[in-house]
């Protein structure tokens, strides 16, 4: 993962647009480069724009901490941790843009924008938007923002926290982390490595073991209060009950039998009221039936009435019928006569546009026939009327030709408007001339033929096929006697070579024995000196020199023991001491070198020398067979002379006959170019011909159209004079027609009457069904109420029978009373029965369920004791202390890039760590031994160690480390810039944040933020 290039706009400090490419110089070539500025410049801004576009966050406004509003512009408020803050005030709009390269290897561009409405300052805040482009294809992203966030997660490899840890390093905190206690450091691990979950699982193991503890305390808390009776008193409960049962029995059977009593008289009662109800019926409809019956007799009389009115309207119907049907015969012989007139009318329209039509493609034939007028022709007639007025006798002697050539006259064009049968004319005349041509052109090209038939060409083809395969036979003769030699000389050649390597192979062998001795004498000195320099080494280095200064005369030294120091003093001569041992030992390393490259040397020309000889033995076999093989079978053929005479004589036969061929192809070109102006002329004339004949056809059916549009006119005359005698006639009879049945028609004044008839004899009809309806309803109430009286005295007997209650609804609810109360006591020797039951089944079942409750929370509570506790240190130890050996394989790789003096250990059983020394023999260092120098090598180290943990494999090549410089003193930060440089000789391109005026000094390449007046920046690169 690659950031290639940062843009800001109104973000916090940064007020304008300000772009940062990391592809253009000086960035480009920089592998370092520092981020300076005062405090409040805006360094974190860059930052939080990087995070801001690729993950909609910033370290700024890490949620936590106090859910407070803050006040807007105007009347709005806005969360204090939303990223929204970061808009500069008074300003309508911003934006975070970044270019990144991602895993893939393509290149994305991300932008994060905010506005305000209307992108005014004094708008209101709006939601955040978030755009991604593919620059490679040119094309956007599509999805919601949190789509766009989960593509952008997968293109950069990382998620936020991962992104936090790996490309924004701040190794303060690990400074914090290697001198702070066990607890502290599990819960700053915990923060770093984003293992917070190992807590959250001791917190819910410590919760499930209490919760399984006091689910099974419960349940055995349950058990004991559990109450089960002696087998006497379920006994005594069940005899009660059934008592119980047989008393509300015989209950039941009394209220029975004065319910049904009771329902007796109600239906009684009410039987007498639908009585009643029934009779008023039977009068209401007795009263209708005497109304239909007077409704009949007045519908009869009017029937009647219309009857006769109806014969008075018979004359006039049978005048209008009749008057009707001479209207439909002349209305008939009208619309036939005006249908002609239209057809003969319109026939007489389609003739002048038929007529017209043939004109116009008669004359248009005519102009593209002009088109075959060509000058060329023309001339070539002229010449040929000419040769034969000049020389018609010779001609025809010569050429064998009859004299066809008339003298005509000269063709004149034309005017574009001239009569159709002038051009035709004209164009006769020109079909003519170019047939008189077209003969003479034919009689000439079979002359031509004829010569060309004289030669025997394919005989000439058979000769040339002959002498080049000859030709070509003798050339791949001379080329293998060409090879035979070649391979021969090639032959001499290597088996001179295989004797010169043979030569030099023994030469070399025996030189690079001497070198193999002379080398091995080289290693034996070069370890004895080896061992006398480490030896020197250790003792004037820097903490033997501190050792050797804290001994004292008669005291026992801490390494050896001895209480005799004679290297206490003369520090001068052991220096002096070592530095010719050092001489002596780089001397001895540097002709070991020459002796070992001098052995591999001769080792590899040895090799080389074996290699060329076995391919010389190789190469000399297959040019000795491929000698063999292309050795010629005759002796003559052994000389390349013979061959060369050959093919000159083949060559001179092969001249001759091309010249003869050449001749021939010339005399068939001049032919096909007279076939090919044969062909034209002959497609002229047959286009002419068939141009003129259809020309002239068409004119002919000019004149036939012509004719039988005069003979239509003259029939459209007749029939307008038939069709306004038949209009007058029509209009008269209409006039009469439209005095009678008040312009109706005979059919429409017969329907009138017969719907109308047809009404009065449906209302009649419904009348009587009116009638028969009430009738048959009259018989249904008359039927039902002798029904009624029935049941009323029978009800009646029953209700005046003996042994019932005078006061019989008292009667009952006393009864059900007396039930309910026995009911109540049976329900509650039924409810004891069934508890004693359930309890017996429940307690069997509560001892299976604390049987398996007790199970599960032994187990958890064995969790508990191994991982649990309340707070989730337990397990969070545990977790951290693997956490921290993954954390230091990664620290200590990288930390042997930086110095290899070093190396990260783990105090065994803690999560505390110590340092191994390398230059005081691996000694174990405390981490509070440590100067700031190194104390910054190694926070560093675990920092990158946090950054490879955390990038899931990936290769992130922009790296940005915050705070950490500003506590190191002159030889630290020396220290410090050669660690950054051997981390940025990795391949990563580092970022340094801080406002170190030093460090800043020594980084050459500088992106500065220069704070101005009402707290704005800019920002600059150097």
């Amino acid at each position: 993962m690659k950031i290639l290039a940062i843009r800001l706009k109104n973000l916090a400090s940064i007020e304008g647009e300000f772009e940062i490419d990391f592809t253009a110089e000086p960035l480009h070539s920089a592998g370092i480069f520092a981020i300076s500025g005062a405090t409040g410049a805006g360094k974190s801004t860059l930052l939080d724009a990087l995070c801001l576009a690729l993950y909609d966050r910033a370290p700024r406004f890490a949620t936590g901490g106090e859910n407070l509003m803050l006040r807007d512009v105007g009347d709005n408020q806005i969360n204090q941790s939303d990223v929204k803050n970061i808009l500069r005030r008074g300003t309508g709009e911003g934006y975070a843009e970044v270019d990144f390269q991602g895993v893939t290897g393509e290149r994305h561009r991300s932008r994060w924008m905010v506005r305000r409405s209307r992108s005014k300052p004094t708008g209101s805040l709006r939601p955040q938007e978030l755009k991604v482009i593919n620059l490679e294809t040119e094309t956007e992203l599509q999805g919601t923002k949190t789509e766009l966030l989960a593509q952008l997660t997968r293109l950069t490899g990382l998620t936020y926290e991962q992104f936090t840890r790996t490309v924004l390093l701040a190794q303060n905190d690990f400074a914090t982390f290697l001198k702070s206690r066990e607890s502290a450091k599990a819960e700053l691990l915990e923060k770093l490595t984003g293992t917070e979950i190992y807590s959250a699982i001791s917190r819910e193991i410590y919760q499930r073991s209490k919760v399984a503890d006091e689910e099974w305390k419960h349940l055995r808390e349950g058990l004991r209060q559990m109450e089960v009776w002696p087998e006497e008193e379920i006994t005594r409960l069940r005899q009660e009950q059934e008592i119980g049962k047989k008393k509300c029995a015989e209950i039941r059977r009394v209220l029975e039998g004065w319910k049904e009593h009771l329902k007796d008289l109600r239906l009684l009662k009410e039987q007498t009221e639908i009585r009643a109800l029934r009779k008023r019926d039977e009068e209401q409809e007795q009263e209708r039936l005497r109304n239909i019956q007077e409704q009949l007799q007045v519908h009869e009389q009017g029937m009647q009435r219309f009857r006769e009115q109806c014969a008075a309207l018979e004359p006039d119907l049978r005048k209008a019928r009749e008057l009707d049907v001479r209207l439909g015969e002349l209305k008939k012989n009208h619309t036939e006569a005006l249908r002609s007139w239209e057809e003969v009318n319109k026939q007489k329209q389609e003739q002048e546009k038929l007529l017209a039509g043939k004109k116009q493609q008669a004359l248009q034939y005519v102009c593209s026939l002009t088109n075959c007028r060509e000058e060329g022709w023309l001339t070539k007639y002229e010449a040929c009327q000419k040769e034969a007025e000049q020389h018609t006798d010779s001609m025809a002697s010569l050429f064998d030709l009859p004299v066809t050539v008339e003298k005509v006259p000269d063709l004149t064009p034309l005017p574009e408007n001239a009569p159709v049968a002038q051009q035709l004319t004209q164009l006769e005349e020109l079909c003519r001339r170019y047939q008189v041509l077209l003969g003479y052109l034919l009689q000439r090209n079979e002359q031509q033929l004829e010569r060309l038939n004289a030669w025997d060409i394919q005989q000439l083809g058979e000769e040339q096929t002959r002498w080049n395969r000859e030709l070509h036979r003798l050339q791949a003769g001379r080329q293998q006697t060409l090879q035979w030699l070649r391979a021969e000389e090639e032959v001499k050649r290597i088996i001179a070579g295989h004797t010169e390597l043979r030569q030099r192979l023994a030469g070399v062998e025996k030189e690079s024995g001497e070198a193999e001795r002379l080398h091995q004498t080289q290693v034996a000195r070069l370890q004895a000196v080896q061992r006398i320099y480490d030896n020197a080494r250790l003792s004037i280095s820097e903490n033997v020199q501190a050792l050797r200064g804290n001994l004292r005369q008669e005291e026992a030294c801490p390494v050896c023991g001895s209480t005799t120091h004679p290297y206490r003093s003369g520090e001068k001569q052991v220096e002096l001491i070592f530095g010719q041992i050092e001489t002596e030992y780089k001397q001895a390393v540097e002709e070991h070198r020459q002796a070992q490259e001098k052995v591999v040397a001769f080792r590899q020309n040895r090799l080389n020398l074996g290699e060329q000889l076995r391919q010389a033995a190789v190469q000399l076999s297959e040019r000795q067979e491929e000698a063999r093989r292309l050795t010629p079978a005759r002796e003559e053929e052994r000389a390349t002379e013979y061959y060369d005479r050959l093919l000159a004589q083949a060559s001179g036969e092969l001249e001759q006959i091309v010249t003869q061929l050449r001749a021939y192809q010339q005399l068939y070109q001049e032919w096909k170019q007279q076939d090919t102006e044969v062909k034209q002329l002959r497609a002229v004339c047959e286009r002419l011909q068939q141009g003129i004949s259809q020309c002239q056809l068409l004119m002919q059916q000019v004149e036939t159209d012509r004719e039988r549009l005069f003979l239509t006119i003259a029939h459209e005359e007749t029939i307008r004079e038939r069709l306004v005698r038949a209009t007058e006639e029509l209009e008269k009879l209409a006039g009469q027609r439209a005095a009678l049945l008040k312009g109706k028609t005979a059919d429409e004044a017969e329907t009138a009457i017969r719907k109308h008839e047809a009404q009065l004899n449906e209302m009649w009809e419904a009348m009587k069904r009116d009638r028969e309806i009430i009738r048959e309803k009259l018989s249904g109430l008359q039927g039902e109420l002798r029904q009624i009286e029935v049941s009323v005295q029978e009800l009646d007997r029953r209700c005046h029978s003996a042994g019932v209650p005078s006061a019989l609804p008292a009667a009952i609810r006393e009864q059900e009373t007396l039930l309910t109360d026995t009911e109540r006591a049976l329900s509650v020797t039924d409810a004891r029965l069934l508890q004693q039951e359930q309890n017996a089944a429940k307690m069997k079942q509560a001892e299976v369920q604390l049987q398996q409750k007790e199970q599960t929370a032994e187990k958890w509570k064995k969790l508990n004791t191994l991982f649990g506790s309340a707070e989730g240190h337990k397990f969070k130890i545990i977790a951290q202390s693997y956490t921290l050996n993954i954390l230091l394989l990664h620290a200590n790789k990288h930390l042997s890039y930086l110095s290899r003096r070093y190396r990260l250990q783990q105090v065994p059983g803690t999560l505390a760590l110590q340092v191994i020394d390398g230059d005081m023999c691996d000694e174990v260092r405390t981490v509070y031994s440590l100067s700031g120098g190194e104390s910054f090598l190694i926070s560093l180290a675990l920092a990158l160690g946090l950054s490879s943990l955390s990038s899931n494999n990936l290769k992130v090549e922009s790296l940005f480390i915050d705070e950490g410089f500003g506590s190191l003193d002159a030889d630290s930060l020396r220290t410090a810039m050669e660690a950054l440089e051997q981390l940025q000789m990795q391949g990563r391109k580092i970022g340094v944040i801080s406002h170190v005026q030093e460090m800043s000094e020594r980084i050459a390449v500088q992106i500065q933020l220069h704070k101005a007046v009402n707290g704005k920046s800019r920002i600059r690169i150097k």
